[in-house]
């Protein structure tokens, strides 16, 4: 049973209820992550709602199919794809696309044990996959078979947010997060287990266990997968950053983006 099987719903509710996944983790995806990685350097000179509109998108790590349908609702997807390993998860996300079609087709897969698609796709997507790799070998594994999602053309990127192992010291084990928590022995190990839990707003919370590894690492998993262009993208936030301006000194995520 995968780890989410047992969490899906107070992981659905967060993902509803919370401030932060709309004004940090997606507006990042759109503004830091996408925009950029489509050549658009100035949302305001296009129509966002079909920036979309002829790609192929692969949502890996899709859940309850949060990002999947924004990527077809607000950002006008012509085919989107979602894959996770939990099937409590993908039968939120098949729930949602039952009582509102948007024609996102969903599987029940384990990423590693993904197969080199007949028709290949622009943009891969995923929030928070590469972080549940429990060993350099995994995580080799999971960046080499996304590659293999990817078509041959210019435009073709992996975009992620992830946890911040880029500073993991001021991240672990601290108390500054409001809503969440995360723990693990230190000095940090490559392959150190990371407990991380969340509380709802209704006072509710769970918990789930993802893995550490450096920056270094992840940097040499992309290479050596033959992706020509890797980058760390900081975090923003939608309007303003009062109430974010603690959370931006030390943010516990960071993009990807990267191109073969």
């Amino acid at each position: 049973m995968a780890q989410y099987d047992e969490i899906a719903e107070k992981y659905l509710a967060y993902k509803l209820h919370s401030s932060f996944c709309e004004n940090v983790e997606y507006y990042t995806f759109v503004h830091r992550l996408l925009l950029p990685a489509l050549g658009i350097k100035d949302a305001t000179t296009i129509d966002v709602k079909n920036v979309l509109a002829s790609y192929r998108v692969l949502d890996l790590a899709c859940g309850g199919g949060y990002l999947t349908r924004k990527l077809k609702e607000e950002l006008g997807c012509e085919d989107v794809v979602g894959v996770d390993i939990s099937a409590n998860m993908i039968a939120i996300a098949r729930a949602s696309e039952e009582a509102h079609p948007l024609g996102i087709v969903y599987h029940v897969l384990d990423v590693l044990n993904l197969v080199k698609p007949e028709k290949k796709f622009d943009i891969v997507v995923a929030f928070y996959l590469l972080n549940y790799a429990k060993t350099i070998d995994e995580l080799d594994r999971m960046v080499y078979i996304i590659g293999e999602q990817l078509n041959d053309r210019d435009q073709a990127h992996f975009l992620s947010i992830t946890l911040n192992v880029r500073d993991s010291e001021n991240i672990i084990n601290s108390d500054r997060y409001q809503n969440y928590r995360c723990e693990a022995e230190t000095p940090l190990v490559d392959g150190a287990q990371i407990k991380n839990m969340q509380i709802n707003s209704d006072g509710s919370s769970f918990s789930y266990t993802t893995y550490y590894f450096s920056r270094t690492i992840y940097e040499q998993a992309f290479q050596k997968a033959g992706f020509k262009h890797f980058e760390w993208v900081p975090v923003t936030v939608a309007g303003a950053i009062d109430k974010y301006e603690d959370f931006l000194k030390f943010p516990d995520v960071i993009g990807i983006l990267a191109h073969k």
